[in-house]
């Protein structure tokens, strides 16, 4: 029971610092054992995609605004394609976020593979595979906080500094904020001017928390869906191994319980063989059940999955190449090397993160699905039973499947959409 404790334990730890970074910014309404919602807590998530909104309908306005100025307009088309993508991310999460809850606690409570069955190189598997969603979330965030630092700092430093015409005039120099928009007052006078940058601050702080919030969410998930394909072929491979193991301690435990009488006078050597050898194909054929099993769970988590999240990366994915064609133009004609220069840079390494993220853990999990039909080829199927070799190739086939992450049911997620993806760019340029 102890062991069982541990284990439940491990799983308690999974997708823990992407669900408190959802909880940041309203999009974790699941408190406590008894995962209750909290009406306050709903109130605040609207308030925060309002947030969202409202900025996405300054920037917009924006653009109506400075048309014809084409680096304006690439400056702050590349955010609001961000924004706007953050918005519609966030509103199909609340949409689904009674599918999405149920997945991240099913994963928890070891419902896709109970963790008291696990061996010990399972178990480490496991462990490596949150470790890796938890460098990959952290890596993110750090890249967005950069960002973020360099968003506001050269708001901050472009009100400090005063531009060469300001210096040589009486007038005073226009007060910039971190993000261009259009607001219903005159942001020059300093008390609107506050209101409008403490706005900004705000949006500053949720959308981008949003953004690498869902991203990292999903992408965690992914990767716990690999560990998952991992732990199984493991066990399809070690099957034998486990049942062995079984049948002998099942039978020092029968040897324990009888009476030296009993073992003088016990049938011989090959009636023992035979019915240890009947023993052993009956927990193997109980091991490929489980194993079955937990290859249903895994498919049918990776298809809900898929279902769950394809639009927001429909969004994304246009999302980030819109921005990363605006991105590039605004660094070759952008004349400050300053923190103007740094913040479009990790811009542009963040649009190209996102990207990779999705791109590479969905061919991680294609080929995860795709490779369980080698691992059951490497099981002992040739040592079993006909009933054994018949679910095999039943695994075998369904296996054979094809499966892909996709963005809105219209591209793949693999690193060969990133590589034609990055072509396009290279070619632009």
């Amino acid at each position: 029971m102890a062991e069982k404790s541990g284990k439940d334990d491990l799983l308690k730890d999974f997708l823990r610092v992407n669900t408190k970074t959802l909880k940041m910014v309203g999009l974790w309404n699941s408190f406590g054992l008894e995962r209750k919602r909290r009406p306050a807590y709903t109130i605040y998530s609207w308030f925060v995609a309002a947030v969202i909104f409202i900025h996405v309908v300054t920037q917009v306005a924006d653009l109506f605004y400075i048309w014809g100025d084409l680096g304006g307009f690439s400056a702050t088309a590349s955010t609001l394609l961000t924004y706007g993508a953050a918005l519609i991310k966030q509103l199909c999460y609340l949409a689904n976020s009674n599918q999405i809850y149920r997945m991240v606690h099913r994963l928890r409570d070891g419902k896709l593979s109970p963790p008291f069955k696990w061996s010990e190189e399972q178990k480490n598997i496991a462990r490596s595979y949150d470790r890796h969603a938890r460098i990959m979330s952290w890596s993110y965030y750090s890249l967005g906080i950069g960002c973020l630092f360099c968003f506001a700092m050269t708001a901050i430093v472009s009100n400090s500094i005063p531009t060469q015409a300001g210096t040589n005039s009486t007038e005073p120099t226009p007060r910039k904020l971190p993000y261009r928009a259009v607001f219903p007052f005159d942001i020059e006078q300093v008390g609107y001017y506050a209101i409008a940058f403490g706005f900004q601050m705000l949006v500053i702080l949720f959308g981008p928390t949003v953004n690498i919030g869902l991203d990292t969410m999903f992408v965690g998930l992914v990767i716990h869906a690999c560990g998952q394909f991992k732990i199984l072929k493991n066990a399809l491979r070690n099957i034998k191994q486990r049942a062995t193991s079984i049948v002998d301690n099942e039978r020092i435990k029968e040897e324990d319980s009888s009476d030296e009488t009993d073992r003088n006078t016990s049938h011989n050597n090959q009636e023992q063989h035979d019915r240890f050898l009947e023993n052993l194909q009956q927990q193997m054929s109980i091991g490929l059940h489980d194993c079955l099993q937990h290859h249903q769970e895994i498919l049918t988590f990776i298809t809900e999955l898929e279902d769950v999240f394809n639009p927001m990366m429909l969004a994304q994915f246009l999302s980030s190449s819109g921005t990363l064609c605006l991105i590039i133009f605004q660094i070759t004609v952008m004349d400050d090397w300053g923190f103007g220069m740094a913040t479009f840079v990790q811009f542009l390494a963040i649009s190209i993160m996102q990207l990779l993220l999705f791109c590479w853990y969905g061919n991680e999990l294609t080929y995860q699905c795709e490779s369980m039909v080698r691992a059951a080829y490497e099981s002992p199927w040739y040592e079993a039973s006909e009933a054994f070799k018949r679910s095999i190739r039943i695994m075998v086939v369904r296996s054979m499947k094809p499966f892909g992450l996709t963005g809105g049911k219209l591209y793949v997620m693999s690193l060969d959409t990133f590589v034609v993806v990055r072509c396009l760019l290279v070619f632009r340029r």
